[in-house]
């Protein structure tokens, strides 16, 4: 197994310099106590001991080139959005959320949203290129009862997606990600209850680990206090509804994509 992890994936990935200790190779590497209890005693780096029974030793932060760290820090091309933006009243598919998966199944179609039977407005909204696609579509088992959630965390495009009962708010949370510089909103009674910044690509952060998990904790909280299933991941799960190679539908720029039969519904 441990062959696998190391040598076998280095040779893969054609990695010539790492996977085995010898000469020529980068020195990467970890003592542990046995194969059987795996206690990982030291690690080096480049041949250089970085941490030994857990203590991890100083180390200077690489270096960045301003330009990259600007980039970083400017993803979001999109001009300011209204409750317009999300209003179609063609009909549109619905997709079915499936507990405890990240698996949909095809619900139907709506032209409207119902809070009552559970059928909410999502929308993803292409942030990258100012070309003002949004996608829209419905979708059913989130929960939400009021207000609506935004994220930029959108795997793969990492576009914004936002599930709301109402357009207005929906576009009310897509523009405070967007102040944000990227991260996580959850939006009601006209202002954000709870958000999680990630100023990096909108997708990470440059805050302490200690500070980004507590306002995610708090964030989760408000969510499932709107509503939002105690057994879901109110942003971990809307993520992935923008990952359009899960069966069975998904919510893209252009609208609700059906993996299995490779059209818009």
């Amino acid at each position: 197994a441990v062959k696998v992890a190391c040598h076998n994936a280095a040779r893969y990935f054609l990695l010539n310099n790492r996977g085995a200790i010898a000469p020529g190779y980068l020195a990467d590497f970890v003592v542990i106590d046995s194969f059987e209890d795996f206690h990982i005693e030291k690690v080096f780096k480049k041949g250089v001991l970085m941490a030994e029974n857990g203590v991890v030793r100083d180390f200077p932060a690489p270096e960045i080139e301003p330009y990259l760290t600007q980039r970083a820090h400017s993803t979001f091309h999109l001009g300011r959005l209204t409750a317009e933006d999300f209003q179609d009243h063609r009909p549109r598919g619905i997709i079915g959320m499936v507990d405890g998966e990240i698996t949909t199944q095809d619900a139907g179609y709506s032209d409207r949203i119902d809070v009552e039977y559970d059928v909410l407005k999502i929308a993803v909204v292409e942030r990258h290129k100012n070309t003002r696609h949004i996608g829209i579509g419905f979708i059913q088992g989130y929960g939400l009862k009021s207000g609506a959630v935004a994220t930029s965390i959108s795997h793969d495009s990492h576009n914004i997606i936002v599930v709301g009962t109402n357009e207005a708010d929906m576009a009310a949370a897509v523009n405070r990600v967007v102040e944000l510089g990227g991260g996580i909103v959850v939006w009601d009674g006209g202002a954000p209850i709870a958000e999680v910044p990630l100023a990096i690509a909108g997708i990470m952060s440059d805050e302490p680990l200690e500070m980004v998990n507590e306002k995610l904790e708090t964030a989760k909280k408000r969510a499932h206090g709107l509503g939002v299933g105690t057994g879901i991941d109110p942003f971990m799960t809307l993520s992935f509804m923008a990952l359009p190679v899960i069966p069975s539908l998904r919510i893209t720029t252009r609208g609700v994509f059906d993996v299995n039969s490779q059209s818009y519904v």
